[in-house]
């Protein structure tokens, strides 16, 4: 699975890649119509997915959707802007915000959007799985309404909820604030990831702006993620006395691989846990952290990979039979591998 950043004058477009299926994320102004088409050649194109409904991300939607024969998917909150792309105003507070905002107000003005009806409606928590692609939908309001997400596991297109024009920043214009620092927040908590913009360059998900916010996540991830991890504590700490799993884990300093280091629960450390780890054949895993309230689900992942990502870190396969663990100690404790 991959990301292609499809480069459009000051912004940008996205092919979220799983083999020969894709779906194209956004579709700019008209006059970069033809250089989104040529990214696209040699790939099914199932979903054209909006992150929001401003002129400069949906100006081609009509366009795309009858050369891909593809369906248009957004959130309903936005259906408004399509009509009018002022009928949720923006505010600003920079000076770089406000020149934007000008800018912006001039092309909603002056830039007309071919009509277009979306057939598929997205919502916070959605799967696109049915489209090809093994990606989740993430809530992202505050810059409009109806403002989307996509967590594809390592990498995370934002659309507007962040901004990369200047430098990366949380949206310099918005149609809510309190909104948008809270869907900022909730990016900031989604570690290990690399951020696409709806404008400017990527970057890692690691001491950014929006890091330091409080991380919001909603209560359904966080209900998700404490599922999980109790799963895991009772597959993997099964026949283990559950005194010393209150004393050592859950009570003790949070980390949950102490399972590993302080019981008699059989498993594999260091370069061997690694190459184990590499060696297994599957195509989704569940993804969690000792320290941030949500699960994720990530496709065929590597040690090494995970070696660039935060620590205290689980992968463990659906069916709860193995699972691998990246310790903030790794070389003294850890890392681990576990298989039922």
């Amino acid at each position: 699975m991959e990301i292609k950043r499809i480069q459009v004058g000051n912004g940008n477009c996205y092919l979220m890649i799983n083999g020969k299926d894709a779906i194209l994320v956004d579709t700019a102004r008209e006059k970069c119509r033809e250089k989104i088409l040529e990214a696209c050649r040699g790939y099914h194109v199932t979903l054209i997915a909006l992150t929001h409904g401003h002129v400069d991300h949906v100006q081609n939607a009509a366009f795309l959707a009858e050369k891909l024969q593809a369906p248009i998917a957004m959130h309903r909150a936005d259906l408004d802007l399509l009509e009018n792309n002022e009928a949720q105003p923006l505010t600003a507070r920079t000076l770089a915000g406000k020149i934007v905002l000008a800018a912006s107000i001039r092309s909603f003005r002056t830039d007309p959007i071919p009509p277009f009806t979306p057939t598929v409606f997205l919502e916070d928590g959605d799967r696109l799985d049915q489209w090809g692609v093994p990606a989740l939908v993430i809530g992202l309001p505050g810059h409009t309404k109806g403002s989307i997400g996509f967590d594809f596991g390592w990498d995370v297109i934002v659309g507007d909820a962040l901004m990369n024009m200047f430098r990366p920043t949380v949206s310099m214009l918005y149609h809510d604030r309190a909104e948008m620092l809270r869907s900022a927040g909730i990016i900031g908590g989604l570690l290990n990831r690399t951020i696409y913009f709806g404008h400017g360059k990527p970057v890692r998900n690691h001491d950014q702006e929006w890091n330091r916010l409080p991380c919001s996540a909603p209560d359904r991830l966080a209900e998700e993620g404490k599922a999980i991890a109790d799963r895991w504590l009772s597959a993997f700490g099964a026949g283990v006395d559950p005194k010393k799993i209150e004393e050592y884990v859950t009570a003790g300093c949070g980390y949950c691989w102490q399972l590993f280091s302080v019981t008699e629960v059989p498993y594999l450390e260091g370069e061997e846990a690694r190459r184990a780890f590499d060696a297994l054949d599957y195509d989704e895993a569940y993804f969690f952290g000792d320290w941030f309230p949500h699960v994720e689900t990530i496709g065929k992942t590597t040690a090494a990979q995970l070696d660039a990502g935060p620590s205290d870190v689980y992968v463990v396969d659906k069916d709860f039979r193995w699972t691998y663990v990246h310790t903030h100690e790794d070389g003294l404790l850890g890392p681990y591998f576990c298989q039922l």
